[in-house]
């Protein structure tokens, strides 16, 4: 784990390996096969592929990458779409079983593989789409590895349209805009409020002042109150403070994995669920004081299948919230109200939205 969506260049890329959709003779052809021949070095790559000959739909040969920054090319072959009268999606998953069997043989860690067959093989998108994630996705549940899938159409994402729908009014209804300028004057009014009712600001004076939006002598006698409260319960204070220190707080960790053990989950779940590292993971694990991210921790409230409460309440372990003004948590949150827990089909909403994906 994981897998990861990505709008990038495929001979840009920074894995171990990158995937080249190649012909059953192993030369070049257009598009990305072209595009790789060409960052690689066109004659050396040629070359290579020549001593290796040919190559069988459905299965994968690797050279190296030459000048690219991926150490090693694996080129696969697979299948052109015959309105799916020739076992093309059987064909299309076993290219992908392929050359990730052969990434694991050469002791890959990371690959990024185009959407095989879903261009000049005019495989339908979405079919190509799907038959990837599963093969990848049943790949993963047996092994580690960093997986990208890139993607140039937005359009392929046809998760469901009613949900996309759905996604969209829940957005427009949850989500507060960080410069919206009706929220920062309620929010400044909700926060004068509060100020007002603590320091119970109660003489006429002072309502007066509040009346005519004159503050001025409220502040100067609150700051004066709150001074004279401190210098007289400054040691008292200490003490608290000393006291609320020793006590023993659960941290991020032991919470954490105190809901793994509730649920009964070992740790290889829990990861590849989460669509998270092993080594991450193994971070968290060995060190009860470690903080991850708060991307990270989404994503282990959804492999825990948290509500909305329990997973703000595992973030808050760790110094954060779910906010409603990040549109990132407000599409986590839809999902976790809805007891809808698949990280990849969260990833693809994400995605659709150009927001950072889970993982």
């Amino acid at each position: 784990m994981p897998l990861l969506f990505l709008r990038q260049d495929i001979t840009k890329v920074k894995a171990d390996a990158i995937v080249n959709t190649s012909n059953t003779k192993l030369l070049q052809g257009s598009g990305t096969s072209r595009a790789v021949f060409l960052a690689a070095g066109e004659e050396q790559l040629t070359k290579a592929c020549t001593e290796i000959g040919e190559c069988e739909i459905g299965h994968a040969v690797i050279t190296p990458g030459f000048n690219l920054p991926a150490k090693y090319i694996i080129h696969v072959v697979g299948p052109i779409w015959m309105n799916g009268t020739a076992n093309e999606v059987e064909l299309l998953y076993k290219s992908y079983e392929s050359a990730l069997n052969l990434a694991k043989d050469n002791n890959i860690e990371s690959i990024a593989f185009p959407l095989i067959s879903a261009g000049n093989y005019k495989f339908p998108a979405e079919l190509a789409l799907s038959t990837a994630i599963d093969a990848i996705n049943d790949f993963l549940e047996k092994n580690d590895m960093t997986v990208y899938l890139l993607i140039y159409n937005k359009k392929v994402f046809e998760v469901s349209r009613n949900l996309s729908l759905s996604i969209s009014e829940y957005i427009d209804d949850k989500y507060v805009f960080d410069k919206d300028e009706s929220y920062d004057e309620l929010y400044e009014v909700r926060m004068n409020d509060a100020l007002l009712q603590k320091n119970k600001a109660n003489s006429n004076e002072d309502k007066n002042a509040v009346a005519k939006g004159d503050d001025t002598k409220l502040k100067y006698n609150i700051n004066n109150e709150c001074k004279d409260n401190n210098e007289n319960n400054s040691k008292d204070n200490k003490e608290t403070l000393k006291e609320i220190l020793n006590d023993k707080v659960e941290t991020f960790t032991e919470l954490l994995f105190r809901l793994i053990d509730e649920r009964s989950m070992s740790d290889v779940e829990v990861y590849r669920k989460a669509n998270i590292d092993r080594k991450l993971f193994s971070k968290i694990r060995s060190n009860v004081n470690y903080t991850p991210s708060k991307k990270t921790i989404l994503c282990l409230a959804i492999a825990l299948e948290l509500n909305v409460s329990q997973t703000n309440e595992l973030l808050m372990k760790a110094g954060y919230t779910l906010s409603e003004s990040s549109k990132l948590d407000v599409v986590v949150s839809y999902f976790l109200e809805r007891g809808k827990y698949n990280i990849l089909e969260i990833n693809e909403i994400l995605f659709e939205y150009d927001l950072p994906m889970l993982g």
